[in-house]
């Protein structure tokens, strides 16, 4: 088989395997210049993500001719540290006295009703072909802003590469990475939460609407990723808040992974389902029961990824930014 479908099959596979977590998977993709026909190649954006405040990268592939795919280089970020935590039992003790601490919170008093969420996440672009290989980890911020009627506004701003291999990337690849801030209005009924709402203060119907996104089937990864999910887009009041965290501590699979700073420089709570060689993490604020982060770690190779070291992390997302606002900007 020749060494340019060898790499388009691998990067197909690893796309199709990060999808399920991936934080900008809604998102218009990002498009290469276009090359001449006579230097073929394979350029595609995978989206990774990590705070922007970690200095080492995530997973960069870069892929080299030969009778096997060869990575040109591979790193991902550092574990996230925690203190260790305990079994099932010590999981729902935690979730229980978050649940408490949630429950004396003064209740909200804003007439405020659209929703505004800002998120920090990475993106991966490289291009591999059978004469050019490099890549790049580029972060972004995406801003969210949603409406009662669906109206909406996005806004995703490209930051400076993380990390580049080759380092210094040349000049010419360098020119092709995303730069910008891009901003897309949505009218009535034209922003697509990634999780139909609102969210659901009852246990049971928001893992209805989880499930219609991650479906239940999947197993108990589904319910992390689909809190994480519901994130992207909703403020979470103090009883939807109750509802996550009642919703996760059902789950019998879920651990405690204990005390963390994330990412992002925040305290918080990690839980932690492991599942076919996959680990989600769910980071908590002790407090206020507010989702700092979520990210996905491949505890093995989960095929045809064998150049990682294990456990590597492969995906990242910090919710920054969660509150009710006046209006959409611009609207």
């Amino acid at each position: 088989m020749p060494a340019r479908r060898r790499a388009m099959r691998l990067v197909e596979s690893v796309r199709a395997q990060l999808a399920p977590a991936d934080p900008a998977r809604e998102l218009p993709e990002y498009r290469e210049p276009h090359r001449a026909p006579a230097r073929p190649w394979v350029s595609r954006r995978t989206v990774l993500v990590a705070a922007a405040a970690v200095v080492c990268g995530a997973a960069a592939l870069s892929l080299l001719p030969g009778d096997a795919p060869v990575p040109a280089y591979a790193i991902t970020p550092p574990m996230l540290a925690t203190t260790g935590g305990g079994d099932n039992a010590a999981a729902r003790a935690v979730l229980d006295e978050i649940v408490d601490n949630v429950r004396r919170l003064p209740g909200d008093t804003t007439a405020s009703s659209v929703n505004h969420v800002r998120m920090r996440s990475w993106g991966l672009s490289f291009t591999a072909s059978e004469d050019t290989n490099w890549s790049a980890i580029v972060p972004f911020e995406t801003r969210n802003w949603l409406a009662a009627d669906g109206s909406g506004r996005t806004d995703i701003a490209w930051l400076p590469p993380e990390r580049t291999w080759p380092d210094p990337l040349p000049a010419e690849h360098r020119a092709e990475l995303p730069t910008g801030t891009s901003i897309e209005r949505q009218g009535a009924g034209g922003h697509r939460p990634a999780v139909a709402g609102p969210p659901a203060t009852d246990p049971a119907r928001l893992g209805e609407q989880i499930y219609a996104v991650q479906p239940e089937q999947n197993g108990p990864k589904s319910v992390v990723r689909g809190i994480a999910d519901v994130c992207r887009d909703w403020y979470l009041p103090p009883a939807v808040r109750i509802a996550a965290l009642r919703l996760l501590a059902g789950l019998p699979e879920l651990v405690l992974a204990g005390e963390t700073v994330d990412r992002g420089g925040r305290a918080g709570v990690a839980f932690a389902v492991e599942q076919g060689g996959q680990r989600d993490l769910l980071v908590v604020d002790r407090r206020t029961g507010v989702v700092l982060s979520h990210e996905l770690v491949y505890t093995r190779d989960p095929g045809r990824l064998g150049y990682l070291t294990y456990p590597a992390v492969a995906t990242y997302v910090l919710f920054l930014e969660s509150e009710l606002v006046a209006a959409v900007p611009g609207a």
